[in-house]
């Protein structure tokens, strides 16, 4: 990616992926470079004091109209908790509509490289689905709509997220690893609450942001498969058991018994790490991540 040619647009700025690139693109690039889209107008604050100003998702298409795009990183989407306040019609329109925006963006901005943030839904799917809930799987099949539009338009990277860590985290308390880490950073003894077995495979988010500012910047066609952005695949008491060492509380106990089929959503490791590598760049250990999405959890108190 040219220091000096085209925008960088990176819509969803404000959520966990989005403000992970934002931090790294200003690391990087002039501000006045850099184009933050999110559902309104606003702004919001970069840990080093850095005020980004926000454009609303609709002006994106008119944008690219009147400013040459570099890059687009898109992380905007409404995700399967959103289904039952809004209901699966209107979750699902609003997610085609963000989709449609931004593919009249590229249209209009041929020559834009584009990494497009989707989930290992979409991949559960295209194997069957069947253990996925109603709303993730709409969520899924969403997001294979996406993956499919996008590509069409521009080369396309498509980064498929599991399971997240990182010092963004919103809502601790939706996930295994922000709920353990808010009961050890409390001082309080981890407790494992499923009967059933969980596993999970993990990916960082600034190893997620690293990669896709190295792809855009460089000349490589996209992969022919969408890219699973994993590094550590674990079970909830593995996690557990990590977070009680690392925070100085007793080792936590899972059920005698864990009951029915284990609630694994994981893939293969190997093409993230191989990715990272093929830039020189690799992934932290699981402890590191733990210590980073610590983080959010501190900045949320």
């Amino acid at each position: 990616m040219d220091k000096s040619d085209g925008s960088i647009v990176v819509t969803g700025a404000t959520g966990w992926v989005g403000r992970t690139v934002m931090e790294h693109l200003f690391q990087t690039f002039p501000p006045q470079r850099l184009r933050a889209f999110a559902s309104r107008a606003g702004a919001f604050t970069l840990p080093d004091g850095q005020q980004v100003p926000l454009h609303p998702l609709g002006d994106l298409p008119s944008m690219a109209t009147s400013e040459p795009i570099a890059a687009l990183l898109h992380c905007a989407f409404l995700t399967p908790d959103r289904v039952a306040d809004l209901g699966a019609h209107s979750f699902a329109d609003t997610n085609r509509a963000i989709s449609q925006l931004v593919g009249a963006a590229l249209e209009r901005s041929p020559s834009t490289r584009v990494v497009s943030v989707s989930s290992g839904a979409a991949a559960l799917l295209e194997t069957g689905g069947s253990s996925l809930s109603e709303a993730t799987a709409l969520y899924g099949q969403l997001k294979l709509e996406e993956e499919s539009l996008l590509s069409c338009i521009a080369p396309t990277l498509v980064l498929r997220i599991y399971a997240l860590s990182g010092r963004h985290m919103r809502d601790p308390r939706r996930y295994a690893l922000g709920d353990f880490l808010q009961q050890a950073l409390s001082g309080l003894p981890v407790t494992i609450q499923s009967t059933r077995q969980v596993i999970r495979s993990y990916g960082h988010a600034d190893a997620i942001a690293a990669l896709a500012l190295r792809w855009l910047g460089d000349h490589r066609p996209p992969p022919s498969r969408p890219l699973a952005t994993v590094s550590h695949t674990v079970d909830l008491l593995t996690l557990a058991e990590t977070i009680a060492e690392l925070y100085g509380q007793p080792s936590p106990k899972a059920p005698v018994e864990w009951e029915g089929v284990p609630d694994a959503y994981i893939a293969s490791e190997d093409g993230f790490r191989e990715a990272l590598s093929s830039y020189q760049l690799s992934t932290c250990s699981l402890a590191e991540q733990i210590r980073d999405t610590a983080k959010a959890i501190n900045q949320s108190d």
